[in-house]
């Protein structure tokens, strides 16, 4: 093999060499390397021991739980007062959703007794099993309890206890009446298919009324009397518990004939009843539209957009940096470019002090959101946070602002400035009020959990309010206060004043827009781009381990920084533009954007309540999500080509 070279480094490689004399490849050396990491994988992959099963489980009550109850797990051995955890294992049924499996859904208990233990359920355990947001439903549990106790000795295993055959209905929070009334809808139209009428009787019980004697559940053996208990594996509590999971062929309908009679199952037929798309066509739709998405987006006018910003993100690097500069220097110029879009380097000392100042306080409270069981971070109310950071942000412009025009302060530049900061706050308004629209709550907490961990579980894919508000907030985080030091010839600005109280000015208000620009960069990652979770982990997990909620803080760490560096790369890249200098064109566009975006949240939240645009949501936000990756891709492989591509030499003939 042409390129190639003895494998001669470490004593793996010599191993092989000595056995398998033959000449290996950089690819073939990855390739015995990636072997070796497999195989040490699977021979680790061991059966982990639970500890002994010392401990009894025998029931559990009441079968029916919502946010709030408490349940009690009966059984014997318990260790009296002390905390252990429960998981639930199995899977759980949801009207109109395929089986889940779930498996790490861990929550606390106490040992009240020797033979009781207690669960406490918090709308956290609620949402594990019942879903986040509108989709919020009713669901039942079939499955398994561990219940696990840490030994008093270090290093033993735990002391386990496992009840088997649970069956644990999950009652949601309360919904709004247009989804209550498009539920039953939905579910009523699925009886009528099956050519069944039913009626609610006491204890909220559900019995046949009549039948079609042609219908599908005649067929299946109902008779008229009959209480219906289960559909599809979902405890029945109403009519809308009869919505079909998309796809399904045929269900079994659990129903009791008198009163003292055991429970029976009945297989019903159900293909075709179900309007909403298979599972099976789900995948190759998401992948035709990202292609198409991706097509129209660089084949339209915003096509030009990415090419100008290319152009300019490279040019702006070709100005200081050799384009045949090592890696590290163009990675530390860049870095340092960015860096001065948010606090130049002319700003005095004292002045660099609060930014950094707002960055430890920010970080720190926004750590402790991470961090659950912290009275911080189940009573966090989102309005609290965004009026303390504007008001900071307009008092500062109220009083630096009237210090640019000259040596003594004016009242009147003041109130301009600081009326121009609080217009520029409203797409921020109106982003996160279309996510509360919503969400229904205000909460911090119930904001993160309404969310997935997976990108296209976050809010700001999920509805098209949130992703233009998000893009307005880009759009006004763009310009800045003040004018920086350096004049760019394309700009025409009017000069500013050298006195050095306007420079004290100035450098208040750039310091106060970095903090600002921290704290609505850390808002976002918060509310809108899935906050604390951890992928693959269950929220329930996550709380209840000490080293999963680090992971989770500094993910949301990563998220405000990365934000925060968008944000950055927007100034570098567009020209440096003041807020007076777009004033008049943010009245224009961006007010009433603003208000546009909280109507599309209420037309999407009363939308969304069909079963057809149900399932949009969860595509849109897929779509959307891969939209923005495959566009951040190409553009970073184009810029990049472009920055090491040689320079054209254009040059003339001179006999011509």
């Amino acid at each position: 093999m042409g390129g190639s070279r003895e494998v001669g480094h470490g004593a793996v490689c010599r191993f092989f060499a000595r056995f398998f004399p033959v000449r290996y490849s950089g690819a073939m050396r990855l390739g015995v390397a990636l072997l070796i990491a497999l195989g040490c994988w699977l021979v680790g992959c061991e059966k982990v021991s639970l500890g002994p099963a010392l401990l009894e489980v025998t029931a559990l009550h009441p079968s029916a739980v919502e946010g709030g109850d408490r349940v009690e797990i009966l059984g014997s051995g318990f260790p009296e007062g002390r905390r252990g955890t429960v998981t639930f294992g199995g899977e759980v049924y949801r009207p109109g959703s395929a089986p889940v499996r779930v498996r790490g859904v861990v929550a606390e208990v106490v040992a009240a007794s020797r033979k009781r233990l207690r669960l406490e359920v918090d709308p956290e355990l609620v949402a594990a099993f019942c879903g986040r947001g509108r989709e919020s439903r009713h669901a039942t549990f079939k499955g398994d309890l561990l219940v696990a106790f840490s030994p008093f000795q270090p290093g033993a295993p735990p002391v386990t206890g496992r009840l088997a055959g649970v069956e644990l209905d999950w009652q949601p929070p309360p919904a709004s009446d247009d989804l209550v009334a498009a539920r039953l809808d939905v579910g009523r139209a699925a009886l009528a298919t099956l050519g069944v009428v039913v009626e609610r009787a006491d204890q909220g019980t559900v019995v046949v009324s009549s039948l079609d004697p042609d219908g599908r559940a005649a067929r299946a053996g109902l008779q008229p009397g009959d209480t219906l208990l289960g559909f599809a594996g979902v405890r029945v509590g109403d009519e809308a518990d009869f919505a079909v999971p998309p796809g399904m062929r045929q269900g079994t309908v659990r129903l009791r004939r008198g009163r003292h009679e055991d429970p029976v199952d009945r297989v019903i037929d159900l293909d075709g009843i179900s309007s909403a798309p298979p599972d099976s066509l789900t995948t190759a739709g998401f992948l035709v539209a990202i292609a198409v998405a991706v097509m129209l987006l660089f084949a339209a006018p915003l096509g030009r957009l990415f090419t100008w910003a290319e152009r300019r993100m490279v040019s702006q690097v070709q100005v200081a940096v050799s384009p045949r500069a090592p890696p590290r220097q163009l990675a530390r110029h860049i870095i340092s470019d960015l860096a001065e879009t948010l606090l130049p380097d002319d700003v005095p000392a004292l002045a660099r002090v609060l930014p950094y100042l707002a960055l430890l306080g920010i970080t720190a409270l926004f750590t402790l959101l991470a961090f659950d069981g912290v009275v911080v971070a189940t009573e966090a109310d989102l309005p609290l946070g965004i009026l303390a950071g504007i008001t900071g942000l307009v008092c500062v412009g109220l009083v630096a602002g009237g210090r640019l025009s000259g040596p003594h302060w004016s009242l009147r530049a003041g109130l301009r400035t600081a009326l121009v900061l609080l217009g520029f706050q409203l797409p921020l308004l109106a982003t996160l009020a279309s996510v509360v629209v919503l969400v229904g709550s205000t909460r911090v907490r119930d904001l993160v959990l309404s969310q997935g961990a997976a990108p296209w579980e976050w809010h700001v894919f999920t509805s098209p309010a949130s992703t233009v508000g998000v893009v307005l907030v880009l759009l006004v985080l763009t310009p800045r206060p003040v004018g920086a030091p350096r004049a760019i010839p394309e700009v025409d600005r009017p000069p500013v004043s050298s006195s050095p109280t306007s420079r004290a000015a100035r450098a208040f208000l750039v310091a106060a827009d970095s903090g600002h620009v921290l704290l609505v960069s850390s808002l976002v990652a918060l509310v809108l781009l899935g906050g604390y979770q951890v992928p693959g982990v269950p929220p329930t997990a996550q709380a209840a381990n000490l080293s999963l909620q680090v992971l989770g803080a500094v993910l949301l760490a990563a998220k405000t920084w990365s934000f925060v560096s968008l944000v950055a790369a927007l100034r570098w890249v567009v020209p440096e533009l003041r807020h007076d200098e777009v004033t008049g064109l943010a009245w224009r566009l961006v007010l009433p954007a603003s208000f546009a975006t909280v109507g599309i949240a209420l037309a999407w939240g009363r939308g969304i309540a069909r079963p057809l645009l149900d399932t949009l949501e969860g595509g849109f936000g897929v779509v959307l999500s891969a939209l923005v990756l495959v566009t951040l891709v190409l553009m970073g492989g184009r810029v990049l080509r472009r920055l090491w591509r040689p320079t054209l030499q254009i040059g003339v003939n001179p006999w011509l």
